[in-house]
């Protein structure tokens, strides 16, 4: 069998499965993950032996969809003119074809094994062409392509519609509702629904045991007589698709939005150009809500996350950074308008930029908002080097060295005990600006006295915090300690 980087190959009698290996990347499909997968598809066609074809992922996602890194033609080419350009884009979208390809031209029993959410492609390549889809019980599918100004990939528009009927087809592909498993099951998506912790095993039994009652070679025919009358319409289905999808990605058709996201990518790569690190990495915490045992396996992650980053981005109660400082002011807001300056913070290399102020406000604003008595916020306060709050009002702004926002553009050090001792004892000196609220010998001896008190605070503080499973709350205390 021939051995694979991306995707892991196993025939155990019967049943040949294909799995997606790239976890740290949500197993996000990239050139060569696509094109071992269709290897990998067609070297399990022809077996002599099995009857089962599943394709399945490692990891908690079974995959996030397309990596958009080299998704599109090299935009440092300058391209004579639109047709050119779509035809660079096609070029580019072969490999996801040729997938989908052979996978509605495989002879097996092809089996979706949903190990756990799919986003994006992820969602809705496979879930309409497969013969049998099974599911965990972390499962949820979107698309965001309306959101993106996109159109549902390869023959997904069509293979919902069948699958679940044109009313919800729409309301999933068109608004980008989100489907939960038990939804999926409900609307004739899903035929099984295993437990997360032992997804993998339980499909493996349950197609046992159908191998066990009933002719291998009978199912398969019964595939071939159902979906050879549906092969034409499919594969039409993908090529319309992936044209319309050209057609959108070029700016002349009128789709901005995808730009616009392109846009806001490539200023964040200049702004990593002009600071010091020698490399970038956004990292993100994913954590799949009402699902105790993702929590238990992300939240240890928290933590380092935090304390290694160069700056936490926080949405407070904005949608993004249009609500603030560097989005567009609304008309039915008072406005103020500030002298520009720059007050750098000598603990790194931003630079807030002052100001345009909307209304009146306290600087400590952000606190009031949703997310603001949440009991991961308090660890992200103390342990966060530097962030950014972005509230539905203004851009708030934290360091070690203090805070601000659009109103107070001056940085103001901190008055509560738990974010001054906190901050000055767990990042090293190199941080500390040389300003007025900087420690000296005699306020660090002062500090450090009362250590117990400072640790008092922060588990009372955290006591009256909002959790979403009670149990957490012993955990963290303990974690703080």
């Amino acid at each position: 069998m021939v051995q694979y980087n991306d995707i892991i190959v196993t025939i155990n009698g019967q049943i040949g499965t294909i799995k997606f290996n790239r976890p740290k990347s949500l197993n996000s499909f990239n050139g060569k993950l696509m094109v071992e997968t269709i290897a990998a598809i067609r070297e399990l066609n022809e077996h002599p032996d099995t009857v089962f074809t599943v394709l399945t992922g490692e990891g908690r996602f079974f995959s996030a969809g397309a990596d958009v890194r080299g998704s599109g033609p090299d935009s440092t080419v300058e391209y004579a003119n639109d047709a050119e350009k779509k035809l660079a884009y096609l070029e580019r979208f072969t490999p996801a074809m040729e997938l989908l390809r052979s996978i509605i031209d495989h002879k097996k029993v092809f089996v979706l094994a949903l190990n756990g959410p799919g986003v994006g492609g992820g969602a809705a390549w496979f879930t309409g062409v497969a013969d049998i889809v099974l599911a965990s019980s972390s499962v949820y599918l979107q698309v965001p392509f309306s959101a993106l100004g996109l159109v549902p990939e390869n023959g997904s528009a069509i293979n919902f519609s069948q699958s679940m009927g044109v009313h919800r087809a729409n309301e999933f592909l068109m608004f980008g509702r989100k489907l939960s498993v038990e939804e999926l099951q409900r609307w004739g998506m899903v035929n099984q629904v295993f437990p997360v912790e032992s997804f993998h095993e339980s499909v493996r039994e349950y197609l046992e045991e159908q191998l066990s009652v009933n002719d291998g070679k009978s199912m398969m025919e019964t595939k071939r007589l159902q979906n050879e009358s549906l092969r034409a319409g499919r594969m039409l289905a993908v090529v319309n698709s992936v044209s319309a999808l050209a057609e959108r990605l070029n700016p002349r058709s009128g789709h901005q939005r995808y730009e616009k996201e392109n846009e806001h990518c490539n200023t964040f790569l200049s702004f990593a150009l002009h600071t010091s690190r020698e490399y970038k990495n956004i990292d993100s915490l994913c954590i799949l809500q009402d699902f105790k045992d993702d929590w238990l396996a992300e939240s240890p992650r928290m933590g380092t996350i935090y304390r290694n980053s160069m700056v936490i981005i926080a949405a407070e109660n904005a949608q993004d950074f249009t609500a603030g400082i560097v989005g567009s002011l609304h008309a039915n807001r008072e406005r103020r308008v500030a002298s520009y300056r720059q007050t750098t913070c000598s603990s790194n290399q931003l630079k807030l930029i002052g100001s345009i102020s909307l209304g009146l406000g306290n600087i400590d604003d952000y606190k009031r908002g949703p997310l603001g008595l949440r009991g991961w916020i308090l660890q992200e306060e103390i342990l966060s080097p530097r962030i950014i709050h972005c509230s539905n009002a203004r851009v708030f702004w934290r360091c070690v060295e203090g805070r601000a926002s659009e109103m107070y553009p001056d940085i103001s050090p901190f008055t509560s005990d738990i974010e001054l001792y906190g901050r000055h004892n767990l990042f090293p000196p190199c941080l500390f600006p040389r300003s007025k609220t900087k420690m000296d010998d005699t306020d660090r001896k002062f500090v450090s006295s009362f250590g117990l008190d400072w640790y008092t605070d922060v588990v009372n503080e955290y006591a009256n915090r909002q959790l979403k499973f009670a149990g957490d709350r012993l955990i963290a205390i303990a974690g703080i300690a």
